[in-house]
């Protein structure tokens, strides 16, 4: 198989396709004409800096925790319970 690859400007519309507008990676990449593998790549390349970036999220003042979920999530590890 020849190898493939995305213009940078692709690789990044590509990425938004899948993140931003919840497109399937399968689905975008046949769009794009390209393997599964490379669209990933393309992902990762566009993608990594949108997620280490610290302006990514603002000051977090309070942070909950739905005790519901949590607690379905949880292993009773106690017999009598």
């Amino acid at each position: 198989m020849a190898r493939q690859l995305l213009t940078h400007r692709a690789g990044a519309e590509a990425t938004l396709q899948v993140g931003q507008l919840c497109r399937s990676v399968r689905s975008v990449a046949a769009e794009y004409g390209v393997g599964w593998d490379t669209l990933m790549s393309a992902g990762v390349r566009h993608g990594t800096p949108l997620f280490e970036g610290p302006r990514r999220v603002g000051h977090v003042r309070a942070l909950g925790v739905d005790e519901h979920s949590y607690l379905a999530a949880t292993v009773h590890l106690c017999a009598s319970c």
